[in-house]
Order: C-alpha cells, then structure tokens, then sequence
C-alpha cells in the first residue's frame, strides 16, 4: 500500500526492510549511515540516500518522492554519489514513482541465493587459501592452564 520507503536510521548495519521494499517494487530513502545504501540505492534511479542528522534534505527528499517526479530531470547528475551518473545495471535516472519502483526491482534481483553462494564460496576459498591462525604463546598458555582445572 506503499508509495515508498523511508530508513532514516543513524545506525545500521545492512536494513534488511531495503531489500524487501525493493522486492515489492517501492522506491527509497535511505540514511547513508545504513549498510546496504551504498550497496543498493542508486540516486535518481531507484531513491535516494541522504544524511540523517540533516533534516533539511530528508525534507526536501520526501518532498521530490511525493511529489510523483522524483527520479534525476534530463541533464541533472545523481545527487549522493558525488556527481557521477548511476552505473550499477547502467540505470537512466527514473522520472516517475513506478520507474523508480521498477529499477528497485531490477536492482534487488540481483541479490538472490546465488549471490549469497558465490559470495560464500569466495570467502571459504579465502580462507582455505590463508589457513587458520597459529594462537600465540600467550593464548596456548591461558588454555593449557584453563583445560588443567
């Protein structure tokens, strides 16, 4: 029943609810102090980030994004990433809510299981690949004399 969704956490490690209003095709606000922003959000193309200690454009934000144009105008550069047009998926900038909705649909797809098992497989490599870390002398020590009580 949502037009979009709004995550303005100072603290987040990833904020799982972005996922899942991407799945459900909603647009995004997302506070750039979440994990998953940088990940996921891809300004003018599927929602924004902004700063959530600065009310001002948090405002202005939900303003452009209720206003039903929220997406980047024709010539406009992505706001939040420094000037740079998005280049995840090579999305134009959305112009309409149901663009923006849309692109959030494109965009979560590709976090599904097989990203997950590629990921997992790389890090298991990684780690295979390094071994495991020899404890120090002190740590053998404390041990040793743990497993002696």
């Amino acid at each position: 029943m949502a037009s979009a969704i709004i995550l303005p956490s100072i603290s987040e490690t990833w904020g799982l609810v972005v996922n899942e209003a991407m799945a459900s095709g909603l647009p995004v606000l997302v506070s750039n102090r979440c994990g998953c922003a940088a990940d996921l959000v891809q300004e003018g193309v599927n929602g924004f980030t902004f700063d959530p200690y600065d009310v001002e454009q948090m405002a202005q934000l939900m303003v452009r994004v209720a206003s039903g144009e929220p997406g980047a105008r024709s010539g406009e550069k992505g706001e939040g990433n420094g000037g740079k047009e998005p280049t995840t998926l090579n999305l134009q900038p959305s112009t309409t809510l149901a663009e923006m909705g849309a692109a959030s649909q494109r965009i979560i797809a590709d976090w599904g299981p097989e990203r997950f098992a590629s990921g997992l497989k790389a890090a298991a490599e990684c780690a295979v690949k390094i071994g495991p870390k020899r404890a120090s002398l002190v740590q053998r020590l404390i041990l040793k004399a743990l497993l002696s009580r």
